[in-house]
């Protein structure tokens, strides 16, 4: 099994909404043939602070090209 990590930056986004670190999880999961799981959220030490979506994937090729 393999991570994927969605690097987000809150100051970029038109209207922030930090329930994302939910949401996207949820959305890839639901993607017909996808293997994605939810597996937690961070900040990085960046200033502004990204947000850190964090992915399980049992095919990561398969489900990056979904994702994206």
């Amino acid at each position: 099994m393999g991570q994927l990590r969605f690097d987000l930056d809150p100051s970029r986004m038109p209207n922030p909404d930090l329930d994302i670190r939910y949401g996207l999880p949820d959305v890839l999961a639901a993607i017909p043939e996808s293997t994605i799981k939810d597996n937690g959220y961070d900040y990085s030490d960046d200033e502004p602070p990204l947000l850190l979506i964090h992915v399980l994937s049992d095919n990561i090729d398969s489900d990056l090209k979904l994702a994206i």
